[in-house]
């Protein structure tokens, strides 16, 4: 009852203690402080309570004879009362509830369970790991707009990203996707743009009474040749779109826009709109072919990094979707504002030129543009063959800085061994071992690569060696051939010092005028990684053997590569590891193998 008197000396609330209704309910508390306890506690602020409850600990301390500061001593401590409970596993403070984290297959936490109060489970949202927005800008615009943002949103995530995102796609997922999806924008707009004019166009074309029949001839007619460009391009693109995904993939879509700059000419001439619409479905079907190719499959396999090929390949059909959905209204407004400038009253001149022009180019160039930007930002870590001999140039390159090089030292039985040796200094060491792991060279890594190759620039440099060369591009004729054969044959070392036999020949490409590489049928990457930087040994020794002679394959330059990426082999493999490449396959594209068994019996 003192703790009430106290409370109600200085509550704000029921502030008509002065009036007879206030003089009613003070009388009343005295006689039920109980009653009058809930209802200020229910009609206090919070920071009312909590001066209130501080006010009735002080009157009861002060009444028992304790004149202390009770609100700055910690009351006594009960022996009968349970002991703290120890810190929760992971750091939380005691008494904190027990989490358990659900995480997805990528290991991306998805949402968090504790105990309710009757021992149920209770799910809670997950918990960013790596909060990007303050608790400053949550209750701000900012912070609003950021629930839109399928990165900090659960329920977007789970539409818009794949499961685990980011631990289960690869690094250069993000900036990809943002390019794709841009393109994805501009290429919708442009379908509807070229259904609308193929639709003006088949009407203009067609006389009133025969429009149904004609129309739906010329409709079926026009897509009989797509199924010839598929064929033609399915079986002559296949493997070149594995081996160099980021040109092929900039020029299909290049190609797909030629093909709907044809179909929004349609309108213009009504008349030929059968060779048009059939030469433009040609043309786009080619361009479909490859474009499908690479993203269903090299693309795909690229980006997944856990097995997950069917949940990104979805969650970028539900991002299209969505698109699809704001370019309609886009491509409809457009259409019209083109049309309406051929109106009557429109006025005659070049201005109507000019704007539909104007239209259809930027939105042509725009979809060019987000799919060149799109392939350039890929980072590939497999090798293929132009990649590959740009890592052995690097490493034969960097060693021959390091002041290493290969020479030969003849022997009694006439045959020559070889052994590495430093231009200062003595040699020996791992690096004189065939197959041995010496220092490792500091190659150009995946980002640094990717970054120089771009997107159209020339894959392969003027003295780079041809890799899986064909028989015309490795010998003159049959007795060249027996003779490289034979050469190659010249001491085979195996890791364990052990005799076997190569699976490549080195030999000249005539008609470039550089070193190949003749592969066998059996080559693994293994041996493929050989015969790269054993031909690049070749044509960095052939530039300093020539001295403005006809350029070939000397035989000591090819003994001397041969011993070299025998010795230098798995150190080049170990530093292409390090420096984040795959070293365990090769994409060879359409590079020629043979048996090499049956020639050398």
């Amino acid at each position: 009852m003192r703790a009430v008197v106290a409370h109600r000396a200085w509550c704000s609330v029921g502030s008509d203690r002065g009036s007879p209704a206030g003089g009613r309910r003070a009388a009343r508390d005295v006689c039920h402080p109980v009653r009058a306890t809930r209802r200020h506690h229910v009609s206090c602020p919070e920071s009312v309570r909590t001066r209130r409850d501080h006010a009735r600990r002080d009157v009861t301390r002060r009444a028992s004879g304790d004149a202390s500061d009770v609100t700055t001593t910690k009351p006594p401590a009960n022996p009968t009362a349970e002991p703290p409970r120890p810190p929760v596993r992971g750091g939380a403070p005691p008494g904190a509830p027990v989490m358990v984290e659900e995480v997805s297959t990528g290991g991306a936490q998805t949402r968090r369970w504790t105990r309710s109060p009757n021992g149920g489970f209770v799910s809670l949202p997950p918990v960013r790991a790596n909060a990007d927005i303050s608790s400053t800008e949550t209750s701000s615009s900012a912070g609003r707009l950021a629930n839109l943002d399928p990165r900090t949103s659960p329920r977007l995530r789970r539409i818009f990203l794949p499961a685990g995102y980011p631990d289960s796609v690869s690094r250069d997922y993000a900036p990809f996707i943002r390019w794709h999806l841009g393109s994805l924008v501009f290429r919708n707009v442009l379908e509807v743009l070229t259904s609308q004019s193929l639709l003006v166009a088949l009407g203009m074309g067609s006389a009133p009474g025969a429009l149904p029949l004609t129309a739906a001839t010329k409709w079926v007619l026009k897509d009989g040749l797509g199924s010839l460009a598929t064929l033609a391009a399915g079986s002559l693109g296949g493997q070149k779109y594995d081996e160099d995904p980021k040109r092929w993939w900039a020029a299909t879509n290049a190609l797909e826009d030629a093909a709907r700059a044809i179909e929004l000419a349609t309108p213009a001439f009504p008349a030929a709109f059968l060779p048009l619409a059939a030469s433009a479905t040609f043309v786009r079907s080619a361009a479909l072919t490859g474009r499908g190719s690479l993203m269903n499959g090299t693309f795909m396999q690229h980006l997944s990094r856990n097995e997950n090929l069917g949940d990104v390949r979805a969650k970028l059909e539900v991002q299209g979707r969505w698109l699809a959905l704001v370019a309609l209204p886009v491509g409809i407004g457009i259409f019209r504002s083109v049309s309406s400038a051929f109106d009557a009253d429109a006025g005659e001149g070049a201005y109507r030129y000019a704007a539909t022009l104007g239209a259809y180019g930027a939105v042509i160039f725009g979809h060019t543009f987000c799919c060149w930007k799109a392939a350039d930002v890929l980072r590939f870590d497999t090798l293929n063959r132009a990649r590959l001999c740009k890592m052995t140039r690097a490493f034969v390159d960097a060693e021959t800085a390091n002041g290493e090089e290969t020479v030969f030292i003849p022997l009694a039985t006439g045959t020559r061994e070889t052994e590495t040796r430093e231009n200062v200094g003595g040699g020996g060491g791992a690096d004189d071992v065939p197959g041995a792991l010496g220092a490792l060279v500091a190659l150009p890594g995946v980002d640094a690569a990717g970054a120089e190759e771009g997107v159209y620039r020339a894959r392969f440099a003027a003295d780079a060696p041809t890799l899986g060369a064909s028989l015309p591009e490795c010998a003159r004729d049959w007795d060249d051939l027996e003779g490289l054969l034979r050469l190659s044959s010249f001491a085979p070392r195996d890791a364990g010092g052990a005799i076997a036999p190569r699976k490549y020949v080195l030999g000249w490409d005539a008609a470039r005028g550089a070193p190949s590489a003749l592969l066998a049928a059996d080559a693994e990457p293994h041996d493929v990684m050989a015969a790269a930087l054993a031909a690049t040994k070749a044509a960095v020794d052939s530039n300093e053997f020539a001295n403005g002679k006809e350029r070939r394959l000397e035989p000591d330059v090819a003994k001397t590569a041969y011993a070299y990426a025998d010795a230098r082999i798995a150190t080049f493999e170990a530093s292409a590891r390090a420096a984040g490449w795959r070293a365990d396959f090769v994409q060879m594209g359409t590079a020629t193998k043979y048996r090499l068994e049956t020639l050398r019996r």
